[in-house]
C-alpha cells in the first residue's frame, strides 16, 4: 500500500472514528423479514459489484408517482428502478430529485425506489434476492401490514407483491487487511398492489455500515463520507421523498427507527404524485376509514393522522354533530357516528381535549340512502312482496353477522319524523331483544298503537346487544305498513284512501312548488345531453348493470334534475324503449314531479330540507298512499305530474377532442395545437364561470415526441364553488382533484356533493369479469354546477382525454365580451366564434396557422387555476415558443398494416384521420372518431322539437292517441278522450296537436278549448259527447258547450245540473245548418224540379206508345206484314206494363216530395 493511500485510509478511520460513533449498532433488531431466500422460489442477483437485474416482467401494472410500469430492475446497490437498470456507482450520485421532466427512448431514467442506495459489493460476501408473487401467505402478511399501518386502507386486499432481498451485503471498497469487523447490511423492501394503490414496506434488520469508499467512506467500517440515499425519486428532477437520515449519518440507525412505530419497519403509500407515509406521524390532517358514510349513522369511523394518547378525551365535530371517540390503538381511533341531516364533503374537526380546541382536520363525505346507489347492510327479504305492507306476516332480514363482536343483537323498527318541525328518528318499535347475532332474524309485523300516517316512514335498526348504543346497521328507508296502526290494518285501501284524499285537497291550495323546475327533455337523447341538469335516476339507469326500475318498470332510463329549484323541489323523467318521455299521466311507471328533491336543499338540517329523507316524507309516502295502498294513483298524478316537455329548451354542446380539435357551442370546427394551459370557456356575468385546460405534446406510438399536443387536465369553478380539477392519470385513467385535494373514488361512491358543484363518476361494475368485477379505471367524469352547466370528460387510454361542455339556455345569445374562450359564442353566429382576447375575429374559414396566431395564442390563462404538483408551475407547461406541424404526416410514413385499417377506423373522418398520421395509433383515431361522433350526435338530435303541451289522461277517463297519427304529444299527435260512467267529459273529444307560428317562435298548440280535459261526475246523468266541440265548466254545476269552427252550436248556450236533471235539452254541433226559410226554398226547388222530369217523361212515353199502336207502313199507308218467323206474342192491349213502370215512378216521386 502506497503512503498516499495509508495516509487517505488513515483520515477516513478517524473521520469515522469521530464523526459517527454514537450510531454503530453491532446486534440485529428483531424486525420481522417476508420470508425470502432460494427455498421461495427467489431469483438470485449475480454476485459482484455495480450489477443489475434482466427486466422482470410484472404480471400487474406497479403505480410510482402516477406512471403505470410492467417492468422492474433490481440493482446491486440498493435500488430498485424501472425502465432501465441503474447500476452504476463509480462515484458519488447526486441528491434526489434526479432526472428530467421531459424524458424521451433512448435517456436514462431515473425513478427509482432507493430503500438503501450506495455501493454495495456482493463479490465476497452477501446475497440479493427477488421474485414477484401471488402467494396466498405472501398477500395475506402485505394485506394485513397495509391495514395495520394505514387506517384509510382498511378495505385493502393485496393482488401481487414484489419482495426484494439483501441479505448481509457488504460495501465497496471494505479492505480485509487488519480488520477485524465484518460489516452487513440487510434490509428487505416488499411491494405490494391491489392494481389500484402501490404500497411500500421496508424492514431494516441490520445496518453497519453507510458508505462506500468511492462517496468518501472508510474502507475499514464504511462509514463516514456521503452516506447512502433512502427514499422515492420520481425520474422527473422535481418530485422525490427521503426518509431514514438519507444521505446524513443518522441513516445507520434504520434498524431502530421507524415510521409506524416498529423498529426497523417503513410504510409509504407511493402510487400517487405525494407520498403518503403510514403509521401515525402527521401534519393534523385526519384520515377516515371508512372513506364515506350512510346519513343514517350508526357507522364504526376510525380515525388516524396522528399518534393517539390513550390516556386523552377525544371529540369529533363532523358538520354541526360532535361526538365522542375511544382509543383504539396509537394509529387510530373509533368513533360512532350519529344520524346525520345533511350530505356532501362534511368538514371534520378532533379535539384531545374535551371540546376547548380542535388542532386537527380533514373532510369525510357523507352519502344518502337512496334506492339502488348504495348496498344497505341489512337486507329485506322479498321486499317487493305485499306482505311487507300489512302486519300478520312473518317478514325476514339478513346481515352480516362480523358487523358485530357481540353475541346478541336488538332489532328496532325506527321511524323518521318532520312533524315536530325539525328532523328525527324515534323508536316505533322493538321487533327482537337479545337476538342470537347469526346474521339473519324473523319476526311478524304488527299494529303499533299510535303509529300514524306521520310515523310510516322508517327503516329498521339492528345495534349490538352490548357495547356503545350508536352503533348501527341499518335497512333502506321504506314504508312501515306492517307496523301502522289497527285502523290501517282492518282496512288498508279506506285508511290510506282517506289520506291519499287530505293530501290531495291540500296540494290544491299548497304553494307551486313545481314552478321553476326544469323541464323534462322531451326524448332519451335530450335528456343524456342535457348532462348539466339531469342525471341517472340511480335505481333505473342504462348504465348500471342489471338496474331494477323498481318504481319505473318498464322505462328504459330515468334521470333526475341534478338541483332543486329555489322552492327545494325537483322532477323524474323517465322514457320507453321507444326513448320517448313518459307522463305518469299516461303511464304510471313516468317520472315524477317532487315537493322536496330527492338531494335535499342547503342549508340542510332543516325539516323538508334533509336529502333523501324529506323527499320520503314528502313524496314517496304519498305515493305509497295513493298507488300502492289504495286506488286514488290518479290524486299523486295531478299532484305530482312529470314535468312537461312542451317548454324545454335544449342544451348546446362544444366540445374539444383529439389532437386537439375543438367544435365551439354554434358548430364551428377547428384544430388548435398549442403547447401550455389556454382558457377554453370564461362567462364574466356573476356568478362568474370559467374552463382552462392544459394541453402537453403528443407522443407517437414509439414514445418519440410529435409537433402536436393533446388535452391531459382541465379545471372548472363557478363563482364561490369549489374549483374541481380533472387529469389524465396512468394511475386510474382519469383523476379528480378538488381544491387541490385527490378524490379517490371507489366502487361505493359515484357521487359527491361539493361546494355549489356535484361530481359523478358512472357505476364501474363489469359483469364480464365475476371473479374482479370492480373496474378501478375512471373512465369518465361528470362535473355539474347549479346553473346547469355540465362538463363531461372521458379517458380509455390513460393518455389524452376528451371532453364536451353543455351550456344550458340560459346561456343563449351569449358572446364576446360576456362568453369567450377557444369554444367560441353560444349566439348561432359561427362568423364571430373565434374572437381573440382582444376583440378582434378570425374568420372560421382561416388555415391552422392563422387561427393559430391570431386567435388560439391569445387565451393563454391568466391567472392559472391549476393545482401543481411539487416543483411545478404555470410555466412548467407553458411554451410560448412551441410550433407545431399545421399538416400532418405523410401516411406513407405509417405502418402497413395502420396505413391498410386507417380507412376502415376512420371512415371518412378527417379528424381521425390527422390523428392517426399523427401518432400512428389507430387506437388513437378511434377515439378522436368516437367524441367528434358524440359531440353531433348531442348537437344534432337536441335541436328543440315543436310538441304541444301535455295533455293528461283524466282521472276516471282515458286517452288514446288515434292511428295512424303521431304520439307523444309532437306535432299531428291526435287524441281521443273519453270518460267512465257517469262522469261528463269537460274539454274536447277529440283534439289535434297543430303547429303555430307565434311571437315566441314555433310552438305547438292543441285545437278545442284552453280548458285541460277532465271527467266530472256533477250528480246527473252524463252529457251527451260534442264530436265537434267540448264543454267548458265554471267548477260548479254549470257547463258551457263550445264547438270547433266551422260547426255551430244547436242547443242552449249552458246547461246546470240541477238536482240530478240538465237544464236545457240536448247540444249538437252541426256545419252551417239552414234556416227554416231556407229549408222550404230548397224542398220547393227539387219539388219543380222533379214535376218537370216527370212531364218531360210522361210526354215521351205517349209519344212512343202512339208509334207502337201504328206499325210500320209503305208510302200508300197499308200496313207492313210481319214476317212469321220473327213472331212474338203482342203486347196486352191495356199497356199494363206501362200503366205499372209509371205508377212506380210516380209513388217514387211522391216518396221523394214528401221527404
Amino acid at each position: 500500500m502506497s503512503r498516499d493511500v495509508r495516509i487517505r485510509v488513515f483520515i477516513l478511520l478517524m473521520t469515522a472514528t469521530f464523526v459517527q460513533p454514537q450510531y454503530e449498532q453491532t446486534a440485529d433488531n428483531l424486525v420481522e423479514l417476508y420470508p425470502y431466500g432460494s427455498g421461495q422460489r427467489d431469483t438470485t442477483l449475480d454476485s459482484g459489484d455495480d450489477l443489475q437485474s434482466p427486466a422482470s416482467k410484472l404480471d400487474y401494472g406497479l403505480v410510482f408517482y402516477g406512471q403505470r410500469h410492467w417492468s422492474i430492475y433490481v440493482n446491486t446497490n440498493g435500488l430498485i428502478s424501472f425502465n432501465n437498470g441503474l447500476p452504476d456507482h463509480s462515484e458519488t450520485p447526486d441528491a434526489f430529485p434526479l432526472g428530467n421532466l421531459e424524458t424521451y427512448p433512448g435517456d436514462t431514467y431515473y425513478n427509482m425506489i432507493a430503500p438503501f442506495w450506495g455501493n454495495v459489493d456482493t463479490s465476497r460476501r452477501g446475497n440479493i434476492y427477488y421474485r414477484q408473487t401471488t402467494e396466498r401467505l405472501i398477500l395475506n402478511q402485505a394485506t394485513e401490514d397495509v391495514r395495520r399501518y394505514f387506517t384509510e386502507e382498511q378495505d385493502f386486499t393485496a393482488l401481487w407483491c414484489f419482495v426484494a432481498t439483501w441479505e448481509e451485503v457488504s460495501f465497496f471498497g471494505r479492505t480485509d487487511e487488519d480488520n477485524p469487523q465484518d460489516h452487513r447490511n440487510t434490509w428487505q423492501v416488499v411491494l405490494a398492489t391491489d392494481n389500484r394503490a402501490t404500497f411500500y414496506i421496508a424492514s431494516y434488520r441490520r445496518v453497519e455500515w453507510t458508505t462506500g469508499v468511492e462517496s468518501g467512506g472508510s474502507a475499514y467500517t464504511g462509514t463516514g463520507g456521503t452516506t447512502a440515499q433512502v427514499g422515492f425519486n420520481a425520474g422527473d428532477g422535481l418530485s422525490y421523498f427521503t426518509y431514514g437520515g438519507s444521505r446524513t449519518a443518522d441513516i445507520i440507525n434504520l434498524p431502530w427507527s421507524s415510521n409506524v412505530e416498529e423498529p426497523g419497519r417503513y410504510a409509504y403509500r407511493i402510487d400517487a404524485y405525494k407520498v403518503d407515509s403510514g403509521g401515525c406521524g402527521g401534519t393534523g390532517r385526519l384520515h377516515f376509514f371508512p372513506h364515506w358514510g350512510n346519513l343514517l349513522g350508526g357507522d364504526r369511523l376510525l380515525v388516524g393522522g396522528s399518534c393517539w394518547d390513550t390516556n386523552k378525551p377525544y371529540f369529533l365535530r363532523i358538520g354541526i354533530q360532535e361526538f365522542n371517540c375511544t382509543y383504539e390503538s396509537v394509529f387510530r381511533l373509533e368513533c360512532i357516528t350519529p344520524p346525520f341531516y345533511e350530505i356532501g364533503d362534511i368538514r371534520v374537526d378532533l379535539s384531545q381535549d374535551g371540546g376547548v380546541t380542535y388542532p386537527y382536520n380533514g373532510r369525510w363525505i357523507i352519502e344518502p340512502p337512496i334506492q339502488g346507489k348504495l348496498d344497505h347492510k341489512v337486507t329485506r327479504i322479498d321486499s317487493h312482496l305485499n306482505k311487507w305492507n300489512v302486519a300478520g306476516h312473518d317478514l325476514e332480514i339478513t346481515w352480516d353477522k362480523n358487523e358485530f363482536e357481540t353475541s346478541y343483537v336488538t332489532i328496532e323498527a325506527m321511524s323518521y319524523r318532520e312533524d315536530l318541525n325539525f328532523p328525527t328518528w324515534e323508536l316505533l318499535a322493538e321487533l327482537l331483544y337479545q337476538e342470537v347475532n347469526d346474521g339473519r332474524a324473523t319476526f311478524m309485523g304488527r299494529p303499533v298503537e299510535g303509529a300514524t300516517h306521520t310515523m310510516a316512514v322508517g327503516a329498521i335498526r339492528i345495534r349490538p346487544f352490548e357495547g356503545s348504543p350508536r352503533r348501527a346497521i341499518w335497512t333502506d328507508v321504506h314504508m312501515l305498513g306492517y307496523l301502522l296502526e289497527e285502523e290501517y290494518q282492518l282496512d288498508t285501501h279506506v285508511w290510506a284512501g282517506d289520506e291519499c284524499h287530505t293530501f290531495y285537497v291540500a296540494q290544491e291550495g299548497a304553494v307551486n312548488f313545481r314552478k321553476d323546475l326544469y323541464y323534462c327533455p322531451c326524448n332519451l337523447t335530450m335528456a343524456i345531453a342535457d348532462f348539466g341538469r339531469f342525471e341517472p335516476d340511480p335505481d333505473c339507469t342504462m348504465e348500471f348493470y342489471n338496474s331494477p326500475c323498481t318504481y319505473h318498470p318498464g322505462a328504459k332510463h330515468c334521470v333526475f334534475t341534478v338541483y332543486n329549484n329555489h322552492r327545494g323541489s325537483g322532477s323524474t323523467c323517465c322514457y320507453d324503449w321507444e326513448e320517448h318521455l313518459i307522463y305518469v299521466g299516461d303511464d304510471p311507471v313516468g317520472g315524477y314531479s317532487s315537493e322536496a328533491h330527492i338531494w335535499g336543499q342547503r342549508p340542510y338540517n332543516q325539516a323538508g330540507r334533509v336529502p333523501a329523507l324529506s323527499w320520503y316524507k314528502a313524496d314517496f309516502l304519498y305515493f305509497y298512499e295513493c298507488c300502492i295502498w289504495s286506488e286514488n294513483c290518479g290524486y299523486y298524478q295531478q299532484s305530482r305530474p312529470t314535468a312537461d316537455c312542451w317548454e324545454y329548451t335544449p342544451a348546446r354542446p362544444a366540445s374539444v377532442y383529439g389532437d386537439p380539435h375543438f367544435v365551439t357551442f354554434d358548430g364551428t370546427e377547428y384544430t388548435f395545437n398549442a403547447k401550455g394551459e389556454y382558457t377554453l370557456l370564461k362567462w364574466n356575468i356573476d356568478p362568474e364561470f370559467e374552463i382552462q385546460g392544459r394541453f402537453t405534446q403528443v407522443r407517437d406510438v414509439d414514445g418519440m415526441p410529435m409537433q402536436a399536443t393533446e388535452l391531459t387536465a382541465l379545471v372548472v369553478k363557478e363563482g364561490k364553488s369549489d374549483t374541481v380539477q380533472i387529469e389524465v392519470s396512468q394511475r386510474r385513467n382519469l383523476e379528480v382533484g378538488v381544491n387541490s385535494r385527490l378524490i379517490d373514488f371507489d366502487d361505493d361512491i359515484t357521487r359527491v356533493d361539493f361546494e355549489d358543484v356535484s361530481v359523478y363518476t358512472p357505476d364501474r361494475i363489469d359483469p364480464t369479469t365475476p371473479l374482479n368485477p370492480i373496474n378501478p379505471n375512471i373512465t369518465e367524469v361528470y362535473v355539474r354546477f347549479e346553473s346547469g352547466v355540465g362538463i363531461k370528460c372521458q379517458s380509455h387510454n390513460a393518455q389524452v382525454m376528451a371532453c364536451i361542455v353543455s351550456l344550458p339556455p340560459t346561456f343563449k345569445d351569449a358572446a364576446f365580451p360576456d362568453l369567450v374562450g377557444l369554444l367560441g359564442n353560444y349566439d348561432y353566429d359561427r362568423s364571430n366564434d373565434l374572437t381573440a382576447k382582444d376583440g378582434s375575429v378570425t374568420s372560421p374559414n382561416a388555415d391552422d396557422q392563422t387561427i393559430f396566431d391570431d386567435f388560439g395564442q391569445s387565451w393563454e390563462v391568466n391567472p392559472s387555476m391549476f393545482h401543481y404538483h411539487t416543483g411545478r408551475s404555470h410555466s412548467t407547461y407553458q411554451d410560448d415558443d412551441f410550433v407545431p406541424d399545421f399538416e400532418p404526416p405523410d401516411e406513407s410514413t405509417l405502418a402497413p398494416d395502420v396505413r391498410e385499417n386507417m380507412d376502415i377506423v376512420c371512415d371518412g373522418n378527417k379528424y381521425c384521420e390527422y390523428d392517426v398520421k399523427t401518432t400512428g395509433s389507430l387506437t388513437y383515431g378511434t377515439a378522436t372518431k368516437s367524441a367528434y361522433d358524440i359531440h353531433w350526435s348531442f348537437a344534432n338530435d337536441t335541436f328543440k322539437e315543436t310538441v304541444c303541451e301535455y295533455m293528461r289522461t283524466p282521472i276516471n277517463g282515458t286517452k288514446e292517441f288515434i292511428w295512424p297519427y303521431v304520439s307523444h304529444n309532437m306535432v299531428d299527435s291526435k287524441a281521443h278522450f273519453t270518460c267512465d260512467y257517469p262522469y261528463t267529459l269537460i274539454g274536447n273529444y277529440v283534439r289535434l296537436c297543430e303547429e303555430k307560428d307565434e311571437d315566441m317562435g314555433l310552438i305547438g298548440r292543441w285545437t278545442g278549448i284552453e280548458q285541460h280535459n277532465d271527467c266530472i261526475d256533477f250528480g246527473c246523468p252524463p252529457l251527451n259527447t260534442l264530436y265537434h266541440g267540448g264543454y267548458e265548466w265554471d267548477y260548479a254545476s254549470t257547463v258551457y258547450p263550445i264547438c270547433d269552427p266551422p260547426y255551430i252550436l244547436y242547443g242552449p248556450d249552458f246547461r246546470t245540473c240541477q238536482n240530478g236533471v240538465w237544464t236545457g235539452h240536448r247540444n249538437e254541433c252541426y256545419v252551417n245548418l239552414p234556416t227554416v226559410g231556407e229549408i222550404i226554398l230548397a224542398v220547393a226547388v227539387v219539388v219543380i224540379f222533379v214535376v218537370i222530369v216527370l212531364i218531360v217523361v210522361y210526354v215521351l212515353h205517349r209519344r212512343s206508345k202512339k208509334n207502337e199502336q201504328g206499325g210500320y207502313s209503305d208510302e200508300k199507308g197499308y200496313p207492313e206484314e210481319i214476317p212469321t218467323t220473327d213472331y212474338k206474342e203482342p203486347l196486352d192491349d191495356d199497356n199494363t206494363q206501362y200503366v205499372d213502370e209509371t205508377d212506380d215512378l210516380e209513388s217514387s216521386t211522391h216518396k221523394e216530395t214528401t221527404a
